[in-house]
C-alpha cells in the first residue's frame, strides 16, 4: 500500500525523507531487493538510510553486503 502511494507522489514532491522511508520499511521487513532497488534510485541519500540498508542487511544474515554499505558511506 505505501509503495502504491509512494509511485502515485510526482517526482517533483519526493524528498529524502519519502525515499528514506520506503526503503526503511522494506529493509525492517527482509526484503533487502526492493529495498536496494529503491535505494539504488535514490536521486540524494544520507546517513538514516545508509543505516537503514547496514541494519538491514546485517538483520538478514547478510554481514558482506552490509560491510559493503559502510564502505560506501565512507566514499560518499
Amino acid at each position: 500500500m505505501a509503495r502504491c502511494i509512494f509511485d502515485q507522489v510526482p517526482s517533483s514532491l519526493r524528498n529524502v525523507v519519502t525515499w528514506t522511508v520506503m526503503v526503511e520499511g522494506y529493509a525492517s521487513n527482509a526484503q533487502m531487493k526492493t529495498a536496494k532497488d529503491i535505494f539504488e534510485a535514490m536521486p540524494q541519500r544520507n546517513y538514516f538510510v545508509y543505516s537503514s540498508m547496514i541494519s538491514g542487511y546485517f538483520k538478514n544474515g547478510d554481514v558482506e553486503e552490509g560491510k559493503g554499505n559502510v564502505r560506501s558511506v565512507d566514499e560518499a
